[in-house]
């Protein structure tokens, strides 16, 4: 129940801003003419401090972080492109390694198109072949679905996949995890996959709506903040990957 209030709350919050930030012409924004800000000393106009009752004007630093915001001692930062690609892979190694876990996990795995067009290739494989064997009550189980691949072409890519370089970063997408490991892994690396293209879809949406200020755009818009919403309360504060 708190949540669904949450969600409305912070939903109505960024349709105010949506409409402040993308609808509103900027002029609307502006300070009315003759309406400057006041000068002076104790405002940080043209006295000798610049700042707040004669104070030195505090500006922001580009590159330096707060005390508080800053990463810790030793921290490396992740490539985000590389991230999200070796997500993508943990996500096809569970469901190969795991195809007893696609009547479950399929779904979700179908409506996360993959940039890499070798992994999109790959995705959509899998997902058809077993799809079709879950229509005719045949299942497949991971060696079969590995033949059937490599039949098809796909052998250099899921040699690739199902290696070390992947199992470094995701245990549980091992063959010798267990179904409910495998299970509880792959959660969370799909929610921050998800969020990344709910994302992207957003900041598509809100240009389309900067260009065409039609009620269908906006709909749109406050759809899709919603959306990330729920998206980022599936993540786990925790890291979904193992440092190498």
């Amino acid at each position: 129940m708190w949540q669904d209030l949450l969600v409305a709350v912070v939903v109505a919050l960024a349709a105010v801003w949506t409409v402040w930030r993308v609808i509103l012409p900027a002029g609307l924004r502006a300070r009315p003419p003759g309406r400057g800000a006041p000068t002076g000393a104790g405002f940080g106009g043209g006295g000798q401090g610049g700042g707040r009752f004669g104070q030195q004007t505090r500006r922001h630093t580009p590159g330096l972080p707060g005390l508080r915001t800053a990463p810790p001692p030793g921290h490396r930062r992740r490539n985000p492109g590389n991230l999200a690609a070796a997500r993508e892979r943990v996500l096809l190694a569970v469901i190969i390694n795991h195809p007893e876990l696609f009547d479950e996990l399929g779904e979700s795995l179908g409506m996360l198109p993959f940039p890499d067009r070798e992994l999109e290739e790959l995705r959509q494989a899998v997902i058809g072949l077993l799809a079709e064997r879950r229509e005719n009550d045949s299942g497949l189980d991971a060696a079969s679905l590995c033949r059937h691949l490599s039949s098809a072409g796909y052998d250099t890519i899921v040699r690739s996949l199902l290696s070390e370089s992947t199992y470094v970063h995701a245990g549980f997408a091992r063959p010798d995890a267990s179904s409910l490991d495998a299970k509880r892994g792959w959660w969370p690396t799909w929610h921050h996959l998800h969020h990344r293209q709910v994302m992207a879809d957003l900041r598509e949406a809100e240009a389309a709506l900067a260009r065409d200020n039609s009620e269908a755009n906006f709909a749109r818009v406050v759809a899709l903040q919603q959306e990330v919403i729920r998206s980022g309360m599936g993540m786990t504060d925790d890291e979904d990957l193992d440092d190498a």
